[in-house]
């Protein structure tokens, strides 16, 4: 007696579109999801940090800087991590103050998000009276232990045809 058998048949055509479609369309989608949402858990973090969460010192005085990463975010994506009001009469918030775009070229997309209050370094790295709150360092290595899940995540969504991403 002859063993059963089965074929399997590909269609490569319909494969070859589809793997186009997907790295023409959906694959960049899926990447600019990652990169909006990488950087907004990232400010998220950072914000949280500067209240003292995390084990890091607490650097809100007047909130300026906390709301200029804010604004950076805003500008850059249109989303929001928290507050984007901050300062005071002494301490007054500028419109300069956080800075967000994206650079698109013919290798992706790149979120850039920068924090421009001139006291910014020093809460980072610490001054001679003061420790440093590596408050960006410690929210980067947080985000990088879960990008390759989020990017991940995003790809099986991709590849499934959903949209379930609110970023």
């Amino acid at each position: 007696m002859k063993p059963p058998t089965v074929t399997f048949s590909v269609d490569m055509t319909r494969l070859n579109a589809a793997i186009h479609r997907f790295a023409s369309v959906e694959g960049p989608r899926a990447a600019e999801k990652v990169t909006r949402k990488l950087g907004f858990d990232t400010i998220r973090r950072i914000t949280m940090s500067l209240n003292g969460l995390f084990g890091l010192p607490k650097r809100i005085d007047t909130g300026r800087y906390r709301a200029a990463w804010n604004l950076a975010l805003v500008a850059g994506t249109g989303q929001r991590a928290g507050t984007t009001a901050g300062g005071d009469a002494r301490n007054p918030q500028r419109p300069g103050d956080g800075s967000g775009r994206w650079v698109r070229g013919r290798r992706g997309a790149k979120l850039l998000l920068a924090n421009n209050v001139e006291y910014g370094p020093d809460i980072e790295v610490g001054t001679p009276t003061m420790r440093p709150g590596r408050h960006v360092a410690a929210a980067l290595a947080e985000i990088a232990n879960e990008a390759e899940a989020i990017a991940e995540a995003a790809v099986v969504a991709a590849l499934k045809g959903r949209d379930d991403d609110p970023f």
